[in-house]
């Protein structure tokens, strides 16, 4: 989720278009979110 809002965040400030680049934006700090939530569920453990 991190990598996608990076690139479309990356396109989006490349092409000019502030709205995609707020969009990949707010998909980095979901990404975070759903790591926080994962890690909190046991995701990842051994």
């Amino acid at each position: 989720i991190a990598l996608l809002g990076f690139c479309v965040g990356a396109v989006g400030l490349v092409l000019i278009n502030w709205p995609v680049f707020w969009v990949g934006a707010g998909l980095i700090v979901a990404s975070v979110v759903v790591g926080k939530l994962m890690s909190v569920m046991g995701v990842g453990t051994s």
